[in-house]
């Protein structure tokens, strides 16, 4: 078994959607101290940043209120088959269209869960990284949808702009979707395991994940 890590780091240099809070992270102990008589070392820290920053889930309560807060997504919806979208050819398209996904309907409509890979990882801490990234159009949530995805990744700050289609169309149908996601490219053409589990936060919009595949060889 293999186990490929699709999470970007979390520290003060990951760069938060912009209008967000950067990342803070406080040392509030960082001292020696005594153990069971031996000398020991204390570190603890807090941190504060958005929800929706580095790998992320977003949860239908982030565009509906009423709809499930992150900590009521069933965890069985974290974790399950998956596969891998190849559509780094469309790399410098603004929009992924129907179209695009088209060719790909059998493969979706096997799986539940489908990750994207436009290439727009490669931009990660780039200034146009979260200025000009492609969005799925809102006839492509409509076509996965259609096609009976339950949860959508893909390798960009978000699936859409304003005025967020996307989002409302997928989020309306309590589609799950894991943003910012990294190193897709190292995903096989087959299927994988994905688990991608979110803090119990209760009552809000989102949660950072550790998304992982887990490969069978």
């Amino acid at each position: 078994m293999r186990i490929i890590d699709l999470s970007r780091n979390l520290d003060t240099n990951t760069p938060p959607f912009p209008g967000d809070n950067e990342v803070e992270i406080c040392v509030t102990q960082s001292k020696g101290k005594q153990t069971s008589g031996e000398e020991g070392y204390l570190n603890a820290s807090t941190i504060c940043f958005s929800l929706h920053t580095g790998t992320h889930m977003d949860a239908p309560f982030h565009f509906f209120n009423g709809q499930p807060t992150i900590d009521q997504i069933p965890l069985e919806s974290c974790i399950g088959p998956a596969i891998r979208l190849d559509l780094t050819n469309r790399y410098q398209q603004t929009e992924i269209d129907t179209g695009d996904l088209f060719p790909y309907q059998t493969l979706i409509n096997q799986q539940q869960n489908i990750l994207i890979e436009t290439g727009w990882g490669e931009q990660w801490k780039t200034q146009k990284y979260f200025t000009d990234y492609p969005v799925l159009t809102e006839n492509a949530a409509e076509f996965l949808l259609s096609c009976g995805v339950k949860l959508i990744g893909i390798d960009t700050p978000s699936v859409d702009k304003h005025p967020h289609l996307a989002h409302q169309v997928l989020l309306g149908r309590k589609i799950l979707i894991l943003e910012n996601l990294a190193h897709l490219d190292q995903l096989p053409d087959t299927s994988f395991q994905l688990i991608a589990l979110p803090l119990k936060i209760t009552g809000r919009d989102g949660s950072p994940v550790r998304a992982v595949a887990r490969i069978e060889e």
